[in-house]
């Protein structure tokens, strides 16, 4: 086995799942047919230094994915790469609130990386950026934007900027439906 090999099948591997007190010797199940888009295994809010920071919020219904990055001054911000619903949850009105839960516990535990950082380039030390943004969802995120909850909404890798250097927050314009 490669180490490449040995690495991912550690990263695969489960820490947590149903049952797993009550017969430890039983297989873990390979997908949670709750959340039919993103990680199969809660790994609530772990620090990783190569995958970010995995979160599943205190309800059990929602999961998401983000990572620090540093602008060109080298001040950190969240960069959120997913956010789920479980399907029971879906259609409920609960996304704000969840994807708020999950910020908030971002910024409580990633407080540490702003310490190093000059006063002078703490203009906003705590910008949150959604990135990859599938097409059917990019109304929400939007929106989400407009209300202030995330700094910018991307269907790119990473947050997007104009030439001159200005962050573009949403992913459609106000009068039309282009990308970013």
């Amino acid at each position: 086995m490669t180490a490449f090999n040995t690495a991912w099948a550690l990263l695969k591997t489960p820490i947590w799942t149903d049952g797993m007190l009550d017969d430890p010797e039983s297989p873990p199940p390979k997908h949670d047919p709750r959340f039919p888009k993103l990680m199969y295994n809660p790994l609530a809010m772990r620090l990783t230094p190569d995958i970010g920071r995995v979160w599943e919020s205190s309800e059990g219904d929602a999961r998401g994915h983000a990572q620090i990055q540093w602008d060109n001054n080298e001040v950190p911000f969240h960069q959120i790469t997913d956010f789920e619903l479980a399907t029971e949850a879906r259609g409920k009105g609960l996304s704000r609130e969840r994807l708020r839960e999950f910020i908030e516990e971002l910024k409580d535990e990633d407080d540490w990386q702003w310490q190093s950082v000059p006063d002078e380039l703490l203009e906003e030390p705590d910008e949150t950026h959604v990135v990859q943004v599938e097409d059917g969802s990019v109304g929400f995120w939007d929106k989400m934007v407009r209300e202030g909850l995330l700094d910018s909404a991307s269907q790119y890798r990473s947050p997007r900027y104009t030439p001159e250097g200005e962050l573009k927050p949403y992913i459609r314009e106000k009068g039309g439906g282009n990308r970013n």
